[in-house]
């Protein structure tokens, strides 16, 4: 029989500093990495997705409403990878640790095939 597990982040909130890179992406280009990972998760079966080719969710989403789009993408990553995660750590990886958050839920689309890449040379796991 099928056995649906329930699963944490492969990385921890305040672990985002283990990954230098990825956290630094996720700080100085913001809106390009929020708008490429929310993109990718919504044209999940585009494994060379770029986040202009979405104008909607990869662009004016993200650059328009940051927090709102830094949300949205938490709970889809949660919902894809049935990752549980209870209301104050989902409090502080979108509304209070933004960035931390951020880099949390690209790692965990990267560790799971998905494009986040916004500087390839930085983004992508050495």
């Amino acid at each position: 029989s099928f056995t649906n597990f329930n699963m944490a982040f492969k990385q921890e909130l305040f672990k985002c500093h283990e990954d230098p890179k990825l956290l630094a992406t996720s700080w100085c280009c913001a809106p390009c990495s929020l708008g490429q990972a929310y993109g990718a998760i919504k044209n999940k079966d585009d494994k060379e997705f770029k986040f202009w080719k979405d104008p909607v969710n990869g662009l004016a989403l993200p650059f328009c409403c940051g927090l709102c789009t830094n949300y949205l993408l938490r709970e889809e990553v949660k919902k894809e990878y049935s990752i549980e995660e209870d209301l104050p750590m989902n409090v502080l990886g979108v509304w209070c640790c933004g960035v931390c958050g951020l880099a949390q839920v690209r790692n965990e689309m990267r560790e799971n095939g998905l494009p986040i890449a916004v500087i390839p040379s930085l983004d992508n796991k050495q």
